[in-house]
């Protein structure tokens, strides 16, 4: 979507990153850095929220800017280990009949959604289930 595209533009995600990459992993990649972003956010007030035990602020605006975009930044580089690491296993378990140039973009996500039935079965009744 064009509201994801703007999100990727914004932290660096760019073609050489997200080259030949399926839809649902693109998205997936949109979606982790919507948290991160709010992550970040969430840990600027945070650190402008600490103080010491006579009360002083253990960080100025400036420092709890920086230590929040640390993480972000430090967020988006685990986000691009892992890309590569998914496109290797993608590229390494292809199904194509043309090994030698395997489709990425098309292929199917490595999970699906359980049902209702095989969620109860794996939690309650199945003999190995999580719950007995």
């Amino acid at each position: 979507s064009k509201e994801d595209e703007v999100i990727l533009e914004r932290n660096g995600m760019k073609n050489s990153v997200l080259h030949d990459l399926p839809e649902w992993l693109i998205k997936w990649t949109a979606n982790t850095l919507i948290f991160a972003e709010y992550e970040k956010k969430e840990l600027k007030t945070q650190f402008l929220a600490q103080k010491d035990a006579l009360g002083k602020s253990l960080y100025d605006d400036m420092g709890a800017e920086l230590e929040s975009r640390g993480v972000l930044e430090n967020r988006k580089q685990n986000i691009v280990i892992t890309l590569n690491k998914i496109r290797n296993w993608l590229t390494y378990t292809n199904t194509s009949e043309d090994s030698s140039k395997p489709d990425l973009k098309n292929r199917v996500p490595p999970v699906r959604r359980l049902s209702s039935q095989e969620v109860a079965d794996n939690l309650w009744n199945k003999e190995d289930s999580r719950v007995l």
